[in-house]
């Protein structure tokens, strides 16, 4: 069996600015259609646009290459808990050696002016 895991911590304040100045162009860029709906559905935007951040900053230390935002989704289960879901293109990369059937798992964090995520990916 293997296992990866990945970690990143997302300043809240940072996506606030990114979001008062950017508006829509900073959310298209980094956020798919379902993300946006979710993120401007929540009363705290600022800090469920960081966790999400954070979320896919994990994956993509998973996956050790990439930054193409799109190709990360964080979902959500009707509880509120995240799931990743990936583009399966992205795992076609030979340097990516997690096949498309792997199991995945996440956590996003807040307190304060920090959004921290967790990701875990399991296999074979």
């Amino acid at each position: 069996m293997s296992i990866r895991t990945g970690i990143d911590i997302a300043s809240i304040g940072r996506v606030e600015k990114l979001l008062d100045k950017y508006g829509e162009h900073f959310k298209q860029r980094f956020f798919s259609r379902y993300e946006k709906k979710y993120g401007d559905s929540k009363y705290n935007r600022p800090q469920t646009y960081a966790g999400m951040w954070a979320a896919k900053e994990a994956v993509f230390k998973v996956l050790g290459r990439g930054k193409r935002w799109n190709d990360i989704f964080i979902d959500h289960a009707p509880s509120g808990r995240p799931e990743v879901k990936i583009n399966p293109v992205l795992l076609e990369h030979p340097r990516v050696p997690i096949p498309p059937d792997a199991d995945w798992d996440c956590s996003i964090t807040h307190d304060a002016d920090i959004a921290a995520a967790t990701a875990v990916c399991v296999w074979g």
